[in-house]
Order: C-alpha cells, then structure tokens, then sequence
C-alpha cells in the first residue's frame, strides 16, 4: 500500500538539535487523501511539526490544519469545517520492553511508535491523525433524525403495503 501524502524524513538530522518540518500535500495528494477519508473536498491541508531528539529516540510534536467539506449523514447537505489537530508523539528507536499505555502516561504523549531505522514518513503520520480527527457522522445545522425518520415513513414499502391493503 502507498500512502496518499508521503513525506519521508531522515531523523538524523534531527540527532542533536531541534528540527521545525513544515510539510503540505500537492494538489493529487490533497484529492487522494479526500477519496481515503470519504471527504467531498479536502480544501487546505499543512503540518508544522518540530523534532526534537529524545534519550530513546525522537519527538514529534506539533499541528496539523485543514479544511474540509463533508456529507451531512442525515440530509446529505454538504458541511464544511476547519480541523486543527494536534500530534504529539514519541518514536522509540530501541526494543520497547514496557507497557506502552504506562510509557504514554509517563513521557505525556499520545502514542509511542517502535521504529527501525532513521527515515520515517511525517506525511502518513499527519494522514492518519488527520483522518482521526474527521467527524464520522458529521451533521448540517439543524439536520435531525426525526426528520429523515418522517420522511423514511413513505417508503417504497410502505406504498406496496398499501396497495396489498386495497387487494
């Protein structure tokens, strides 16, 4: 499988000091991630990331900004919003020999990612924190089930059980 937005990085460069990536999907990479995520656009997308080494490997910190245009799941209307989401993440260059939730808690980040290696790809990092933040069942302003309830009622099968009545 071949990431939609990929952005593979040497980590080394960041071995001795603090490293600021700031990194955006192309146009075919904008319209890739938008059929990946069931989007109906995907406007504007870009990281800005710093990494910093760390004693067992490199931290990866920073926010991903987008905007993007949804199917409201009750009316279908088309929903637009603006998503900052924020990474914080601890890649871990050696065995990891501990219980990862206890290490999360310790070093107060959100994931820790065992890797082999010094290139790491920051692109499908921000993907798929970018497609855990999209809203799965996203709603237009004033959308309500009741409605789409109502009009479910008028069913097809609801008119051949009325003519079946009439017979």
């Amino acid at each position: 499988m071949s990431a939609e937005w990929s952005v593979v990085y040497d980590l080394s460069a960041a071995a001795e000091t603090v490293k600021v990536i700031d990194i955006a999907p192309d146009d075919g990479e904008l319209q890739a991630l938008a059929k990946r995520f069931a989007l109906k656009h995907l406007t504007k997308c870009s990281a800005q990331l710093t990494l910093a080494p760390h004693v067992h490997g490199y931290q990866v910190s920073g926010t991903i900004g987008a905007e993007v245009t949804q199917s409201c799941v009750v009316s279908g209307v088309d929903v637009p919003s603006v998503l900052d989401v924020p990474i914080h993440i601890l890649l871990w260059q050696a065995p990891v020999e501990a219980d990862l939730d206890a290490l999360e808690d310790a070093y107060e980040v959100d994931e820790i990612e065992q890797i082999d290696g010094n290139e790491y790809d920051l692109g499908e990092l921000c993907a798929q924190y970018l497609g855990l933040a999209i809203d799965p069942f996203v709603r237009a302003e004033g959308a309500s089930l009741d409605a789409a309830v109502t009009q479910a009622s008028t069913s097809p099968f609801s008119i051949l059980q009325g003519l079946k009545d009439k017979a």
